[in-house]
């Protein structure tokens, strides 16, 4: 399953929908469903495989997520600066928690942004 996931993520990080995304994902298991080789024997590690793809759908959810973390952490660090410490001296303290804000809210974004990438359309059985 996880070879699915990853080559999920990998093609919508090329830009496919998630219509695309699914008929790529039930080629590739029907193509191994006979065999006994792998996904990754059959065809190669998911991302290189998935540059074979190209598609025209933007932007994806996982980036919208990351831009909203970005603009969370911002609101949080002005938020924090002007309205709970307005008398912080900005060295160390205010870069310390400028820096802080975007580390966790960059993070939070990414972790979310992954999981999103990576969840397999729905529809998609890994088993068959």
């Amino acid at each position: 399953m996880n070879y699915y996931a990853d080559l999920a993520a990998a093609l919508r990080d090329r830009k496919c929908d998630e219509t695309q995304v699914r008929e790529i994902l039930e080629a590739v298991r029907e193509a191994t469903a006979q065999g006994t080789a792998t996904p990754e024997e059959e065809f190669g590690p998911a991302k290189q495989y998935a540059a074979n793809y190209q598609g025209t759908h933007s932007p994806r959810p996982g980036r919208i997520v990351q831009w909203a973390a970005f603009g969370a952490a911002i609101l949080a660090f002005l938020a924090l600066r002007v309205v709970i410490f307005p008398g912080l001296d900005w060295l160390p303290w205010g870069a310390l928690m400028g820096a802080g804000s975007f580390v966790f809210f960059g993070l939070l974004g990414d972790g979310i942004a992954r999981r999103l990438n990576r969840r397999l359309p729905e529809g998609f059985r890994a088993e068959g």
